[in-house]
């Protein structure tokens, strides 16, 4: 369950696109969606790589 509260947590912080450009908004739409289909797949090789795709884009 810590899981899923660290995706939705993240998800919230990652949905906020009051200031993002339109195409920022396309790209981000886009790895959502690999990343929902790999996690049908591969549920624990997608929280590996949106966590660390996300803990790149925020902390650069």
């Amino acid at each position: 369950m810590a899981k899923q509260e660290i995706i939705s947590s993240a998800l919230d912080d990652f949905t906020d696109f009051q200031h993002v450009s339109r195409f920022a908004r396309f790209l981000r739409a886009k790895v959502v969606f690999c990343l929902l289909v790999l996690s049908r797949f591969n549920p624990d090789r997608a929280i590996l790589i949106f966590a660390d795709w996300y803990l790149s884009s925020v902390y650069i």
